[in-house]
């Protein structure tokens, strides 16, 4: 049996007013995490019990460490979760009681990157701290901090270390709670280099096929807090959308879906993964999931476009089925920022090789830097200018090679405007 099933979704077109009909399925009790792209409504299906934990590999600089927190469930039989617990030790050769656990740790659903199981004990204010580890200077690696503990589907406990990051290797070691049964593993990012995640699967010690990185839309099932009332929330299940690296979400929601205009939304756009979520559907009175009728997202994918989404139909468990209308949109006024009272834009965008900031600007800019970093946040070009008044030109020349989006910074040492710009 394949674990990762590649398949094209359900589609009807409307030829008239360019809107599609989507199906996206996770399965007969979501027994799969869907991942979807929008540009050709391509999918890969993964089964939830194939893997354990994913490490981010969409950079040197990053160090994401992500629980699976999918799980098949139905009403009458739900499957045991993974679990990740923060060890009552920082000491390796300490035995850990499965009684001394009280730290269970989940993923955040806001940044892939940063925001796994693992990351959960970093500073935020610190730069150099990733939770399950910090940056040392002395070495130029990112060293182990903390000791975890993984309870695996099958109710067995292993303690878990990630030991470091050396440039783009991840070095981690696990073994049972009294010490027996040590096994080490080393992880290079760049053997992933066209895919987001690296998935291991503690059951065959081994990492297993992943996702092309194209993907904008994961249908799947996450644990999230819900608000139980008096201040208080509580982790749940639930099944949802959650969006892939560099994807942008604005929600919609209060309007009507065929008259709302996307412009009015181009400020709202966010990269946090859960902006769709799981509350675009409710289950009323226990008897059947109801969908909003006044509620939209619009979606920067990948490919550079912005699709307007609207769900209309949720199977729940007995199918996993998600049906929902697509429409691609017309935003591009949005690509034009203000920066010291004037506007630019990138032409072309998508590029090759080089690309022209198109910039109109009310007074001079001396001191005009142009910066380019990737998705993970890496600055991999920098261009230093001078801006006239006027209507100016800017050649940005040897574009990174590597195809996919890029932010562009366009600063005057004080305020700072961004774009996406896609390298073809």
């Amino acid at each position: 049996m394949k674990l990762f099933l590649p398949f094209l979704v359900t589609l009807i077109s409307f030829a008239a007013n360019a809107q599609d009909l989507v199906l996206v399925s996770t399965g007969a009790s979501y027994d799969f995490q869907s991942y979807y792209r929008l540009s050709d409504d391509s999918s890969y299906q993964v089964q939830n019990n194939t893997w354990d934990i994913a490490f981010t590999t969409i950079g040197q600089q990053d160090a994401g460490v992500h629980v699976n927190e999918s799980s098949r469930t139905s009403f009458g039989s739900p499957q045991p979760e993974v679990e990740v617990y923060l060890a009552p030790t920082n000491n390796w050769e300490d035995p850990i009681e499965v009684d001394s656990l009280k730290d269970r740790l989940y993923n955040d659903e806001v940044s892939w990157t940063y925001g796994g199981a693992f990351n959960q004990p970093r500073d935020p204010s610190d730069i150099f701290d990733f939770g399950w580890g910090e940056y040392d200077f002395m070495v130029n690696q990112v060293k182990s901090k903390n000791i975890y503990v993984i309870k695996l589907r099958d109710g067995s406990y292993k303690k878990f270390e990630i030991q470091s990051i050396v440039l783009t290797t991840y070095n981690f070691r696990y073994a049972d709670l009294d010490g027996s049964n040590e096994v080490s593993k080393s992880l290079n990012k760049a053997d992933y280099e066209f895919s987001s995640f690296a998935y291991f699967d503690f059951a065959s010690e081994s990492f297993i096929n992943t996702v092309p990185n194209t993907w904008d839309l994961e249908f799947c099932r996450y644990i999230t807090p819900i608000d139980a009332g008096g201040g208080n929330f509580i982790p749940f299940g639930v099944t949802g959308v959650l969006s892939g690296f560099g994807v942008e979400v604005a929600e919609a929601r209060g309007v009507d879906p065929e008259t709302v205009d996307p412009i009015e939304y181009r400020d709202s756009f966010s990269t946090v993964l859960d902006v769709i979520g799981y509350d675009w559907k409710d289950f009323e009175n226990n008897m059947a999931w109801v969908l909003a009728e006044d509620l939209v997202y619009f979606v920067k994918a990948t490919d550079d476009n912005v699709y307007k989404i609207t769900f209309l139909q949720f199977g729940g468990s007995s199918t996993g089925d998600v049906i929902f209308e697509k429409e691609l949109v017309d935003i591009s006024s949005a690509k034009d920022l203000e920066l010291a009272n004037g506007k630019f834009v990138l032409a072309p965008n998508p590029a090759r090789g080089n690309t022209t900031l198109l910039m109109e600007v009310d007074q001079s800019i001396p001191n005009l830097q142009i910066n380019v970093l990737d998705l993970s946040g890496k600055m991999v070009r920098t261009y230093h200018t001078a801006a006239n008044q006027g209507l100016n030109a800017i050649q940005m020349n040897d574009l990174p090679s590597t195809p996919g989006i890029y932010s562009v910074q366009v600063t005057d040492g004080e305020k700072v405007s961004v774009v996406k710009m896609r390298v073809q």
